[in-house]
């Protein structure tokens, strides 16, 4: 996350990933139609510099209520500390887990699923966001009282 040779903290690099994002929807922003959807893919961020610049970025968002799709892509296995995954996953609208089978060592998977490589599971949808829960309301928010 640093250009310069000095160590950073995780907190650091959140931080700083939360300027170069902020800066580079400016820039998008300043570029695109208004209105024109942005969006915006992290792949494989780091978890703990992620949870500190995604709920960042998504009050950012919300308070200026812009036209922006993120998707955080993350390797939950490599995390060192479990706290951030939680910290993440509970900022997030959505959360996709994906399950392969070829790591199931121990037990196989059902029958019904020989055909199958792996499971994708959601354990949070969330279709109603905070900034819409307490009546600011968002684009993305499909219902502002309950799950359809």
């Amino acid at each position: 996350c640093c250009e310069s040779r000095r160590a950073c903290t995780k907190r650091t690099c959140g931080f700083r990933l939360f300027q170069k994002l902020k800066q580079y929807l400016k820039d998008q922003l300043a570029q695109t139609k208004s209105g024109k959807l942005i969006r915006m893919l992290l792949y494989q961020a780091p978890v703990e510099t992620a949870s500190i610049a995604v709920p960042l970025l998504l009050a950012y968002i919300r308070s200026e209520n812009l036209p922006v799709v993120l998707l955080v892509t993350v390797q939950s296995w490599t995390c060192t500390s479990h706290a951030a995954l939680v910290n993440l996953r509970r900022t997030s609208d959505v959360v996709m887990q994906t399950e392969g089978f070829a790591s199931r060592i121990h037990y196989p998977p059902p029958a019904e699923f020989r055909h199958l490589h792996g499971l994708l599971l959601l354990p949070k949808v969330s279709t109603v966001t905070a900034s819409g829960a307490i009546g600011g309301g968002h684009f993305a928010d499909m219902t502002m009282s309950k799950r359809p």
